[in-house]
């Protein structure tokens, strides 16, 4: 969804979202979390349950998803559209300023129309705490609600720390200098101080196995690159929360800790051509 162009039309709409307090570790019951922030983790779309009992399922959950930037856009994914709006937020509310989309006509199966209407009734939100966070869109007059989980493409995730099960904590002395980005295409891109790398993301549930080849250029001697890499190449497992990937070693040996970066506002996007 990031780095891509939209022509534009108008719609209006309005939502609400947040994000609740970190905590890792086993999976509670899900209980709303109020706040006045979002990450800008990449949500995407896993039903759209209406009061009726309906309930619309995306064939392709990554066809539809929503971002927040920290140039206060939302970017929304709707199909084969694009969309954009400034947001606004308050508490637990989220206001969308003048909404714009592509108008192209997407296939028979596509759910583009009813996404994009569902978005613009949004009211009102939670974000559970279950084992992994979940954003819940709540429609005006109790119409309905939009499910969304979060995924580790769309963002490039910095390093923050790496929490020991023997209660050791290594904290990173520059998050920029270590991080990784997920490409859909399952591959990987890696910064690791004064070194490069690449490699294969195998993502099964929360199942995890990088492989991840860099340079091997000598840094700094404040350099992580050995612990970083030791995290990349042991990762496990991985979940969201309150908007940070962790990645789990093996044996409960330890957690690492990465924080999402999303920057839309320094790029200029070329128009396209709408579709008739």
């Amino acid at each position: 969804m990031n780095r891509r162009s939209f022509m534009m039309t108008t719609l209006v709409g309005c939502a609400a979202l947040s994000t609740p307090a970190l905590q890792f570790g086993s999976a509670q019951q899900s209980t709303p979390v109020a706040g006045s922030t979002i990450e800008a983790v990449r949500w995407e779309l896993q039903s759209i349950e209406g009061s009726n009992g309906t309930v619309t399922t995306p064939d392709n959950p990554a066809q539809y998803a929503i971002q927040f930037g920290a140039d206060s856009m939302a970017y929304i994914e709707a199909d084969c559209n694009r969309a954009g709006a400034p947001f606004t937020i308050d508490g637990q509310m989220l206001t969308f300023g003048e909404m714009l989309s592509t108008l192209a006509l997407c296939g028979e199966e596509s759910i583009s129309d009813q996404f994009m209407q569902s978005l613009g009734s949004v009211v009102s939100f939670v974000i559970t705490t279950d084992a992994s966070d979940q954003l819940v869109l709540n429609m005006m007059a109790d119409a309905g609600s939009l499910y969304f989980n979060p995924v580790v493409t769309g963002v490039v995730w910095q390093w923050v720390e790496f929490q020991s099960s023997d209660g050791s904590v290594i904290t990173a002395n520059d998050p920029s200098r270590y991080t990784i980005e997920f490409m859909t295409d399952g591959s990987l891109q890696v910064l690791a101080d004064c070194n490069r790398g690449f490699g294969d993301a195998k993502i099964e549930g929360n199942s995890i196995d990088l492989i991840v080849a860099t340079t091997r250029m000598m840094c700094a001697e404040d350099s992580q690159f050995d612990e970083f890499l030791m995290v990349l190449d042991q990762a496990v497992s991985w979940v969201i929360r309150d908007g940070m990937l962790a990645l789990a070693l093996p044996a409960d040996a330890g957690i690492a800790l990465f924080q999402p970066v999303l920057d839309f506002g320094n790029e200029t996007e070329p128009e396209a051509t709408p579709a008739p």
